[in-house]
């Protein structure tokens, strides 16, 4: 579970989903502080992610079946997963 740095009180596990390049930072809910996330994490996350979705298609060559789409819909829910576990948030400054 993500905590605050500040507070220590829990983060809700969607938050990181929500992190986007205009909108890099979240509030905690109990102690206010703004606080953004580990970019050097969340880009290996990124590269990751993307090296296994390029081995998926080039392992399917192009071939869209059921097989196809569930290995896409696990990808996603497994780069999920991943945002969820390794984000760390640090106070902004």
């Amino acid at each position: 579970m993500l905590k605050c740095p500040n507070c220590s009180s829990k983060i809700p596990f969607y938050k990181p989903w929500l992190l986007t390049m205009n909108s890099s930072h979240i509030t905690c809910s109990s102690c206010g502080e703004k606080l953004h996330a580990n970019r050097k994490i969340n880009s290996f996350i990124a590269q990751i992610g993307s090296i296994l979705g390029m081995i998926i298609i080039i392992f399917f060559k192009f071939k869209f079946d059921f097989w196809m789409w569930m290995t896409i819909i696990l990808w996603l829910l497994c780069n999920l997963l991943a945002l969820t576990v390794f984000t760390r948030f640090e106070v902004e400054e």
